[in-house]
């Protein structure tokens, strides 16, 4: 059968009606009575110019120069990009360019459905043949400025390559409010900020990047359903966008970056996200299969700390990941040797109980939800009481603090106290920031387990960090009350008065790998597999080892892996 040929769809390819303005680099650095001193257009983006008070980072970007500082206590990302810098010439053989791309162009429906990153490479190839010796620019240039606005997001698609971008959002309406991202800084090992952009995009531009993104992404957007939900797999990241009469004042949008790597526990204690102690205690906890939930707001690291408690749970049969929106690395797990299923909830409740219970009869391995809520919830915690979830339960819930947890359990969901009471510890995330950088660091703020004895269900810390980043422990509570702590002791054969040692022990093996990671700049020393490697040496936990001897064991574990 032969393929079908399609034109590259008009809607992809249109810019706004105005004719862009000859751009310049924004003059930035400089004081001025405020903080806009000029604008450039280009095909519906508005890049204002903008004086900074402090410039704290430059790095370039495919092309643009990209400028982070502040101006009057507010954080800024200044873009430059190449279209800024275009002669009129080069400008005008552009929008021509452009014009012609639908008749110039045909694709295999199948490809243009499918692949958004293949259909770009074939723009940029047709545009090299069309674009005329005299445009006054480089040819790859032109070919990727004009794939980037005809098949591709815009100026937003440049944002997304920055790889130190972590959200982009787009507020409505987009022509009155500039773009916003949070970034990581690439000269600092921690921490991020939300900053302001000098990028606007006009309505009809935002409509076109979501009509493009259905395009080739699928879902629908429309009055009757005003939240678009997408996964962009060659920007890894996900698209979520929402339109009238959702969002009252226009189109909306929010890009949020898949991390780039696997989290581990030596890695967050790396970010500043957790101390040594407590990621030992937590390693112990996953071990000895106990049932964890991390709370916290949103944008708190929840999923990140899940995901680097995955490597931490024992080979005792295959973990059963479940979440209404994939956000969990599953084929990056399984790819380095992890035994994981991923199950989806979506689908309304009756298809999230069902798939619940089915997990629940799918062996002995550990069950990690993403977000515990709905009915399913009811089911979870009942299998966990009863003993019928076989190991360990993992998931993430939003409450702002250890006693929130139990009202949405108990309150919220509906649930028996007693159902609270099959949780063995809550890990609280938050954001904090750091006095020294002006960062928002996510971090464990807070770690309690729940004190069943007497019949009660107090909630206990053993950790608890400070808005310094200073974590304190309490040690009269490092027994882990009678469930928890008498599964740690069986699990490492120690007396509950020795849980706070065996976690020191095991926080200071993580925190060489951490150490080594910094040294030899080698993320093997901080991988799943060395994460693995570590926990499964053989320690005695009932004593305090030789500080040295204890690290050159693991450095010669870890040497064996990295060479």
């Amino acid at each position: 059968m032969m393929a079908t040929v399609a034109r590259l769809p008009r809607v992809i390819s249109q810019g706004d009606s105005e004719l862009p303005k000859v751009g310049i680099t924004p003059a930035i650095g400089r004081r001025s009575g405020s903080p806009s001193v000029g604008e450039r257009n280009f095909l519906g983006a508005t890049f204002d110019e903008i004086a900074l008070d402090e410039i704290v980072e430059e790095r370039p970007l495919n092309g643009a120069a990209v400028t982070i500082g502040t101006r009057e206590g507010a954080w800024y990302y200044l873009l430059s990009p190449s279209e800024m810098r275009l002669p009129e010439n080069a400008r005008r053989a552009i929008e021509t360019m452009m014009g012609k791309l639908p008749d110039s162009v045909n694709l295999d429906t199948a490809d243009l459905l499918k692949d958004q990153k293949l259909t770009r490479e074939l723009v940029r190839t047709v545009i090299m043949q069309l674009a005329p010796r005299n445009i006054g620019m480089d040819r790859s240039e032109a070919a990727e400025i004009v794939s980037r606005y005809s098949v591709g997001f815009g100026p937003l698609e440049l944002l997304l390559s920055d790889q130190l971008v972590e959200d982009v959002l787009v507020s409505s309406p987009s022509s009155l409010n500039p773009v916003s991202v949070v970034t990581r800084f690439g000269h600092s090992g921690s921490g991020s900020v939300f900053c302001k952009t000098n990028l606007s995009i006009s309505e009809g531009q935002l409509e076109r990047t979501v009509t493009k993104a259905m395009i080739f992404h699928g879902g629908e957007l429309s009055a009757l359903r005003p939240i678009l939900e997408l996964e962009i797999p060659h920007l890894k990241a996900r698209l979520s966008a929402a339109g009238r009469p959702a969002s009252p004042h226009g189109l909306s949008l929010t890009f949020r970056r898949r991390s780039e790597h696997l989290w581990t526990l030596p890695r967050l204690m790396g970010e500043n996200s957790i101390s040594w102690t407590a990621a030992g205690f937590l390693s112990l906890c996953c071990s000895a299969r106990a049932s964890i939930v991390i709370a916290g707001g949103r944008g708190s690291g929840k999923t990140t700390l899940l995901s680097a408690l995955l490597p931490e749970l024992p080979c005792m049969g295959r973990t059963l990941v479940m979440e209404d929106t994939q956000e969990l690395p599953v084929m990056q797990l399984q790819r380095e040797g992890l035994s994981v299923q991923a199950l989806s909830l979506a689908g309304g409740i009756e298809r999230a109980s069902s798939v619940m219970r089915a997990a629940l009869r799918m062996g002995e391995g550990a069950i990690v939800v993403g977000e515990i809520r709905g009915d399913e919830a009811r089911i979870l915690f009942e299998s966990i009481r009863t003993g019928t979830a076989g190991s360990s339960v993992l998931g993430t819930l939003h409450a702002s603090d250890s006693d929130a947890v139990k009202d949405r359990i108990v309150l919220d969901m509906c649930l028996e106290e007693k159902s609270f009471h099959a949780i063995d510890l809550i890990a609280m995330m938050r954001q904090r920031s750091d006095p020294a950088s002006g960062t928002a660091i996510r971090c464990l703020s807070e770690l309690s387990f729940i004190d069943g004895e007497g019949g009660g269900s107090a909630i206990k810390p053993v950790f608890k960090t400070d808005e310094s980043g200073h974590c304190g422990t309490f040690p009269e509570n490092f027994n882990g009350g009678k469930g928890l702590g008498e599964r740690l002791s069986a699990h490492i054969a120690i007396d509950p008065k020795q849980i706070l040692l065996a976690s020191r022990i095991r926080g200071f093996m993580k925190q060489v790998q951490t150490a080594e990671w910094f040294r030899t700049g080698d993320e093997r020393a901080i991988s799943i597999k060395a994460t693995r490697a570590v926990n499964g040496m053989s320690v005695d936990y009932r004593s305090i080892p030789d500080p040295a001897e204890l690290k050159a064991a693991v450095v010669e574990r870890l040497e064996r892996i990295m060479c």
